[in-house]
């Protein structure tokens, strides 16, 4: 298998989201937007890294990921629902993005600050 992550415009992602991965053929194609800040970026790719091969191990298809992604009316992030198909893997990701980001001594917080901020660009 190959993975590419990349780094695009917000404007270039496929829904009001910071990150996201798909299956393209034998591909994990990992899409983060662009934040100017390089650990910040691997920081969002590594979370996507990690559900991506969180879900394909606990059998959650992409499609699923997806619906309910696009269509998440909630508060917060779509994959802090308890009702989520991908509640878990997306709880473990946050768990080691956060430790990541206390690794390389990053500010948690100001880096989820810029995180909304990006967010709420796109909407």
């Amino acid at each position: 298998m190959k993975t590419l992550i990349e780094t695009i415009p917000h404007k270039e992602q496929s829904y009001p989201t910071i990150g996201d991965w798909e299956y393209v053929d034998e591909q994990l194609v990992i899409k983060v937007s662009k934040l100017n800040n390089f650990y910040y970026e691997s920081l969002i790719a590594i979370h996507e890294l990690i559900e991506a091969i969180l879900c394909k191990r606990f059998e959650i298809s992409q499609l699923d990921v997806d619906i309910w992604d696009k269509n998440y009316e909630g508060e917060g992030e779509p994959g802090e629902d308890p009702k989520c198909p991908y509640y878990t893997p997306h709880l473990i990701a946050t768990m080691i993005e956060q430790q990541m980001c206390m690794y390389l001594r990053l500010d948690w917080l100001k880096y989820e600050e810029i995180v909304k901020a990006a967010l709420e660009s796109l909407q």
